[in-house]
């Protein structure tokens, strides 16, 4: 296990060369950070886990890194509170092996898979058939190589294909054209440097690319994403009318200028470990049990409320009856992006002309914005959104 942190020290270390990132916010706070010995003092002896003061200490004050791999699995919802300790054990070891089985059935279809080598662009055409000549400048390798290992590595690949590509059937090629996806490697760098098994890293990885899903599928007629800055833009309607009327009338009315916060949440406004900070607080509010799509939609909210284990957000959610309202299924890094934006209204209101302004504004913000208070506020606007959509219905 990883050693315990002490009080001010920076988690995640910089290299002395790297001066332009922003300092951390975060802070190790006895009695509020999601202490070891408060984590494991939330299971029983059967192993199952306590929920409720998990979720109330990360709101307060995060995780510590030393556990924070442990308590991301429950949060990501790859483990149930119920769990017991051997079933954990069990499921660990077959999503082990499955992932082994996805990752040798991958390679077969793509021998860039397992190279340690990062695509940043499509290698294959759109009929399955390889990119002749595939720019070596857009591969990025940990260790520098050498030209003639890029050339070795086009020509193996080639290969590969040129025999397989008879088989290749539609979705395996719109795998391979996605592999270079933009965004991904700002959700799988922080789980690569949290697991030591890659294995526990991927399953945690797919809970948070089903949260996400929906940000990277590409039509004809839009990206996923867009539909994400419309429901942005009908909140900010209701919670900030002037401020939205002033954003459309100078061109911004699509919202375009969030796009980067929505499609990675918020990977470039904040530092590294305040990201981490930022998502572990908006899972725990957002926490909702598998078990609670269960209760019979015709029991009343004081029932609803005794049942436990749930986000702060979803419980918001569950009271107002979002569900049944214009946005109401919004994630919370919307009202996230929201409070970004009220922090910001004056200069907003008074300096933005045009969308450059806005961008070089939202810019500006980067690594000054405490992840907590955006968090707060972000729970604040979302109270008012659902009494505001309530009243106006009445």
């Amino acid at each position: 296990m990883a050693a315990q942190l002490t009080q001010g020290e920076d988690p995640y270390a910089l290299r002395p060369d790297c001066t332009d990132s922003a300092p951390p916010r975060f802070r190790i706070k006895p009695g509020k950070t999601l202490s070891s010995r408060a984590w494991y003092g939330a299971f029983n002896e059967q192993g199952q886990l306590n929920l409720d003061k998990v979720l109330k200490r990360i709101r307060r004050g995060g995780v510590d890194p030393a556990i924070r791999a442990e308590v991301w699995e429950f949060l990501l919802g790859c483990f149930g509170p119920s769990s017991t300790a051997p079933e954990r054990d069990a499921l660990r070891a077959s999503r082990r092996e499955q992932y082994a089985k996805l990752k040798a059935e991958c390679q077969v279809m793509d021998n860039l898979v397992g190279s340690g080598q990062i695509a940043t662009s499509p290698r294959i055409n759109e009929d399955g058939s390889p990119v002749e000549e595939y720019n070596s400048g857009e591969i990025s390798v940990a260790d520098e190589i050498s030209h003639h290992q890029i050339e070795d590595m086009n020509r193996g690949y080639q290969q590969t294909s040129k025999a397989s590509s008879e088989k290749q059937d539609a979705k395996t090629i719109q795998w391979r054209l996605n592999l270079h996806q933009i965004g991904m490697s700002d959700f799988c760098s922080p789980l690569a440097l949290m697991f030591q098994d890659e294995a526990d890293a991927f399953w945690c990885f797919e809970r948070i690319v089903s949260r996400v899903r929906d940000n990277f599928s590409c039509t004809d007629k839009e990206v996923g994403v867009q539909k994400q800055l419309g429901v942005l833009a009908t909140l900010l309607k209701v919670l900030d009318p002037k401020l939205h009327e002033h954003i459309d009338s100078i061109g911004g009315g699509n919202y375009i200028f969030a796009f980067r916060m929505i499609m990675v949440l918020f990977r470039r406004e904040f530092s590294f470990v305040d990201t981490l900070y930022l998502w572990e607080m908006m899972w725990a509010l957002e926490y909702s049990p598998s078990s609670i799509q269960d209760v019979s939609v015709t029991r009343t909210w004081s029932l609803r409320r005794r049942y436990k284990g749930r986000g702060k957000y979803e419980a918001q959610n569950e009271k107002y009856g979002a569900s049944r309202m214009p946005g109401g299924k919004a994630p919370l890094s919307l009202f996230c992006a929201i409070a970004i934006f009220e922090m910001q209204r004056n200069r907003l209101l008074n300096e933005a002309q045009g969308l450059d302004e806005v961008l070089k504004l939202l810019n500006d913000v980067t690594g000054k914005i405490d992840p907590k208070e955006a968090c707060r506020l972000a729970l604040d606007l979302h109270s008012k959104y659902l009494r505001t959509v309530r009243r106006q219905s009445t």
